[in-house]
């Protein structure tokens, strides 16, 4: 079973982010220890977010968002 962490391993945040990693790496090695999870092994998958902000093209426009208060 995968889980992925989106975390910060360069820029501004990476004390923050690679500390993070560890917590979640002990975390998947201790689960995996007791048999994983729901009986299967657990395997992390880790993306660096660069300690960068989504791009505006990865945001939703107002219009997407906007509810009928109606």
């Amino acid at each position: 079973m995968k889980v992925g962490l989106i975390v910060s391993l360069t820029g501004n945040y990476t004390p923050l982010g690679s500390e993070d990693k560890k917590a979640v790496e002990l975390a998947v090695e201790q689960v995996n220890a007791q048999g994983g999870l729901l009986g299967r092994k657990v395997e992390l998958v880790t993306r660096d977010d660069k300690t960068a902000p989504p791009t505006r093209a990865s945001w939703p426009t107002t219009r997407s968002r906007a509810r009928s208060t109606r």
